[in-house]
């Protein structure tokens, strides 16, 4: 383990969007040092704001199998979302 976390970047096609439109994100992980993972690699859209932590149980909305990837968010309820990326 050399003790240097990953990153994960997000760049979002908006910040806003109506229940049913297209909504991506391009989400790009990099670990320069170990290297990702990418079968462990998994994300989330929930309500929380804040840092969920490191339990895979917790990333439900999908997987990635890439490190530099484009998903589409689902919008489907009104409100406000935040996308969780697990990397690793």
């Amino acid at each position: 383990m050399d003790k240097i976390a990953p990153t994960a970047t997000i760049k979002l096609s908006g910040t806003t969007v109506e229940i049913g439109g297209t909504l991506t994100a391009e989400v790009t992980q990099t670990d320069n040092e170990s290297g990702i993972n990418i079968s462990q690699t998994k994300w989330v859209l929930n309500t929380e704001a804040g840092n969920i932590g490191t339990e895979v149980s917790k990333y439900t909305g999908g997987t990635f199998t890439k490190t530099s990837e484009t998903i589409t968010i689902p919008t489907t309820t009104g409100g406000t979302y935040y996308l969780h990326v697990l990397t690793v």
